[in-house]
């Protein structure tokens, strides 16, 4: 009786490059420097998950940066959509907002992140 292995490869998966990544922005920077953003994503209020498998206070501290375990990461909880407009037409917006000190000189300010526009919102609106 004969036995045979059968070995099958499969070609080389690659990703779409839509857009290749470029740099931003690339400076020396001397002194001292604030970077500001935001976040997408919140804690879950006792409401929302009143049998969450960690403590939300754990969440709001890994949040806060308060509490560096492994028990804050954002992978123990069930994250929810921030939404800071009260507008009942969305559901997920944020917003940062940055002091700058008397003296300071911006260098360079912009955002990384957009939302796309429906077809029929203007540029004007963005």
């Amino acid at each position: 009786m004969a036995s045979g292995l059968l070995t099958l490869v499969a070609p080389q998966a690659e990703a779409v490059v839509v857009r290749p990544f470029t740099i931003g922005y690339d400076a020396d920077v001397f002194g001292d420097f604030i970077e500001v953003g935001n976040g997408n994503m919140r804690c879950p209020t006792a409401t929302e998950a009143p049998t969450a498998p960690v403590s939300l206070l754990v969440c709001a501290a890994g949040q806060a940066r308060t509490d560096l375990t492994n028990s804050a990461v954002n992978d123990n909880f069930a994250l929810r959509y921030a939404d800071v407009d009260s507008d009942a037409a969305t559901f997920n917006s944020s917003r940062a907002a940055l002091t700058i000190p008397a003296g300071a000189r911006v260098t360079f300010a912009g955002s990384t992140g957009r939302a796309t526009p429906a077809a029929s919102a203007t540029a004007a609106a963005w």
